[in-house]
């Protein structure tokens, strides 16, 4: 899995991108049948540049597999609160997918099956 990180409106610390990252990498576990066919792409920052007045994030994942993109926004009051929320929203958000596709392989063997009659 390819993971890509754009700050917007921010400069990422170092410790900031280490926490992104060390809560991304748990996703490999989940789309490991998809190999490096996966790309991640996430930006993450501030709402706007010119806020003065506490601080809003938000983050953007587009998660590309073969065949369909799966795509989250949120938005949080700390840089924390948004990481947590993106890695267990996609999390669900793959494992839901991934569901979905068996379900279509099994209505599609059974229909093989009525067919021809086995």
């Amino acid at each position: 899995m390819n993971i890509r990180i754009n700050p917007v409106n921010i400069k990422l610390l170092d410790k900031q991108q280490e926490y992104l990252e060390k809560n991304l990498k748990v996703l490999e576990k989940v789309t490991k049948h998809y190999k490096d066919k996966a790309d991640l792409t996430v930006n993450i920052g501030k709402v706007t540049s010119q806020q003065q007045t506490g601080e809003i994030f938000f983050a953007e994942a587009n998660f590309a597999i073969p065949g369909k993109d799966i795509v989250y926004k949120t938005t949080g009051g700390s840089f924390e609160e948004v990481v947590k929320k993106l890695k267990n929203n996609l999390k669900s958000l793959i494992v839901k997918d991934k569901g979905m596709k068996k379900g279509r392989f099994r209505r599609l063997a059974r229909l093989l099956k009525r067919k021809l009659h086995l």
